[in-house]
C-alpha cells in the first residue's frame, strides 16, 4: 500500500512539473482595429517535436490579404506562403480565400509563434479568421504526422476611423472623447487617428468636426 501511495505521489509530482498540454494550432491578435488600417494575425502552434507544418487560415470577405512572414520563434527554417483566391461559405460567412503558410526546420518544443499575417479590412465589422483544420499538419522531424488536437480560431472587430468611442456611432460623444485624448486626460484608442497619419491631434479634431457638420 505504501509504495502505490509513493508511486502515485511520483506520477503527481511529474505532472506537475511537466503538465501535459494539447497539441494546438491558434490564431491570436488585436481585438480591435480600424477600417483601411493595417493589422496582423499571429499564428501559433503547441506541441512536442514539431519540425515541420502546413497552416491554412480562411480570409473572410471584406479582408485584403496584404502579407505573411516567419514567426519570431522559427527564425531559421525554410518558410513560404500562398494566397489561394476561392469563395467560399462556412455557415452564413464568406470567405474570399485562404493563406496557406509552410515551414520547416529544427524541431521545436511547447508553443512557438510560426508565423505573422497582415490585412487590411475594407469595411466596418466583426471578422472571423478560421483554420482549416482539413488542410492543416503538424509533422515530426521522422515525417511523422502529430495529431492535433485543439484549433482556436480569432475574431477581430473593426470599426470606423470616428468612431473614438468604438459604440458603432459617430456623434458628439466621440467629439468629447477625443478631446481628453488630444489633451492626454484619456488613452487613445485605435480610431482617434481618422486622417491616419500616425499622430492623435487638432487635425483629427477638425476632421471629426466636419464629418459631424455633413
Amino acid at each position: 500500500m505504501k509504495k502505490v501511495k509513493l508511486l502515485f505521489i511520483c506520477l503527481t509530482l511529474l505532472i506537475l512539473v511537466y503538465p501535459v498540454s494539447a497539441t494546438a494550432i491558434s490564431l491570436t491578435g488585436d481585438a480591435d482595429a480600424a477600417r483601411n488600417s493595417r493589422f496582423n494575425v499571429t499564428v501559433k502552434v503547441t506541441g512536442n517535436n514539431i519540425g515541420a507544418f502546413q497552416i491554412c487560415v480562411l480570409v473572410p470577405e471584406g479582408i485584403t490579404f496584404v502579407d505573411a512572414s516567419k514567426g519570431r520563434d522559427i527564425k531559421d527554417w525554410g518558410f513560404s506562403y500562398t494566397w489561394i483566391e476561392g469563395y467560399e461559405y462556412y455557415g452564413d460567412v464568406g470567405y474570399s480565400g485562404r493563406v496557406k503558410i509552410i515551414g520547416l526546420g529544427d524541431a521545436i518544443n511547447g508553443e512557438r509563434e510560426v508565423g505573422v499575417l497582415t490585412f487590411v479590412p475594407k469595411r466596418a465589422k466583426n471578422f472571423t479568421f478560421l483554420i482549416d483544420e482539413r488542410n492543416s499538419k503538424l509533422v515530426d522531424p521522422n515525417e511523422k504526422e502529430i495529431k492535433i488536437d485543439e484549433f482556436q480560431n480569432h475574431t477581430i472587430r473593426v470599426y470606423r476611423y470616428g468612431d473614438i468611442n468604438m459604440d458603432d456611432e459617430i456623434d458628439v460623444k466621440d467629439l468629447i472623447r477625443l478631446e481628453k485624448i488630444i489633451l492626454m486626460k484619456e488613452k487613445r484608442t485605435v480610431t482617434s487617428d481618422i486622417n491616419n497619419d500616425g499622430e492623435v491631434n487638432i487635425l483629427d479634431l477638425v476632421r471629426l468636426i466636419r464629418v459631424l457638420i455633413k
